[in-house]
């Protein structure tokens, strides 16, 4: 059986179609992405624990076919948020991988990880939710496809302090519904503050100290939600101005 492009497939599906006497692209870049998560370390507790489980979803993107396989891996993901139980949604991140993304610099990937959201949003075929800012500028945006709000983390190859936002080779984007912060860690309840501040002590020990100014949390007052998307380390973009733009935005 051949693993697919353009195609989200469970952790499972995946290992199912794993032909462990071919190396390529895909299994060369799940294999990075297994060794980070099972290091005890790595901080982020909610894609262990999905990893573990085997509960993630994966889209393996080709170059060739960039834009097809995005699209139409982001509107089943998508689809299977809109149905899902809440218990599913906070189990199964989308981990999207873009084959030969490593460029020569960080902020050179820094700029294609966010060509890949314009590119998502222009061939996005529904409206924004009402209740989502469309300005990149509100504490209340949060990118948007096919009526779902989503929170994108940005990982990219040449990240060096920022260790926890290297997944390996290629550029990666993790993809969870925004929903999930409220379900496991809202504001609104000590439970969801005590885990913030426990995956945030994991990221700074993970990082060896690095903490960029940027970092915060949904809902949190002042916060901008696209600077949570790209973390800033010296040498990745520094913009004062979100690269993604919504249509229509005024």
């Amino acid at each position: 059986m051949n693993i697919e492009v353009g195609k989200t497939l469970s952790h499972g599906e995946f290992l199912e179609k794993v032909n462990n006497n071919t190396l390529n692209w895909m299994t060369s870049s799940f294999s990075d992405i297994e060794k980070k998560l099972n290091d005890s370390a790595f901080p982020c507790l909610f894609s262990k624990r999905a990893y573990k489980g085997q509960k993630s979803k994966f889209l393996f993107v080709s170059e060739n076919d960039l834009e097809n396989n995005l699209v139409n891996g982001l509107v089943e993901y998508t689809n299977f948020i809109k149905t899902a139980s809440d218990k599913e949604l906070t189990q199964s991140p989308l981990i999207v991988i873009f084959e030969n993304s490593m460029m020569d610099d960080l902020k050179s990937e820094h700029n294609l990880a966010w060509s890949f959201l314009q590119t998502l949003h222009n061939h996005d075929d529904e409206n924004w939710p009402a209740k989502i800012d469309k300005s990149t500028d509100s504490s209340n945006f949060s990118f948007c496809f096919n009526e779902n709000p989503l929170f994108i983390n940005m990982s990219c190859p040449s990240h060096k302090l920022m260790k926890s936002r290297n997944l390996g080779k290629n550029i990666t984007l993790i993809i969870n519904p925004m929903k999930n912060f409220e379900l496991v860690a809202s504001l609104k309840s000590s439970s969801g503050v005590s885990i913030r501040n426990k995956i945030r002590q994991r990221i700074s020990k993970y990082n060896n100290g690095f903490t960029p100014d940027s970092l915060g949390f949904f809902g949190q007052e002042n916060n901008l939600e696209w600077k949570q998307y790209q973390l800033e380390e010296p040498n990745g973009l520094t913009s004062k101005t979100c690269p993604f733009h919504v249509q229509g935005d005024q």
